[in-house]
């Protein structure tokens, strides 16, 4: 038998939700163990994008889909070939092109606001005009705020010395 004494501290509350979304103990410390190793897989596997060091876990500007969302627009997601789902990929922001996409389990929100565990899809968003300025069927961007102003910094010297007089108040 499982018990919460066995599950390291720092996973202790995961443990715990994980109960509280009917896992049974020994399921929620499989899920545990599978993340634990996961995070070791992360930690020994930098990569380099444009001279910044981009980890699986922390991707600078990353962007994220729960895989049951992606499964309701595409039902036959995992039968897909891996170029054609980088192309869904890249027509939801991410950037396939020059990074890779992630899966990972673990506790998330799905879009319409419920608690699951299941897979997170993930990468690092585009950043190229098109993504920039395009917009949703309500007019909004679709693009982050982190990614508009990174571009930015990027093409405005103006707004780049404003962001560094900031900085130094």
């Amino acid at each position: 038998m499982v018990t919460a004494v066995e599950i390291p501290t720092q996973y202790k509350s995961l443990y715990k939700d994980l109960i509280g979304l009917g896992k049974s103990r020994e399921e929620a410390k499989e899920i545990i163990e599978r993340l634990q190793r996961q995070e070791e897989d992360y930690q020994e596997s930098p990569e380099e994008d444009e001279g910044r060091e981009i980890t699986k876990r922390g991707i600078s500007l990353r962007i994220q889909y729960s895989k049951s969302d992606i499964l309701v627009l595409i039902p036959n997601w995992d039968s897909l070939p891996l170029e054609t789902k980088e192309e869904y990929l890249w027509s939801l922001g991410i950037n396939t092109k020059k990074g890779h996409f992630y899966e990972e389990d673990r506790i998330h929100t799905t879009i319409k606001g419920k608690k699951i565990f299941g897979t997170v899809i993930y990468g690092q968003e585009r950043l190229d005009k098109e993504w920039i300025r395009k917009l949703d069927k309500n007019g909004r961007s679709v693009a982050s705020d982190e990614a508009k102003s990174y571009v930015r910094m990027k093409t405005d010297s103006g707004y780049r010395e404003d962001i560094r007089n900031l900085s130094r108040r």
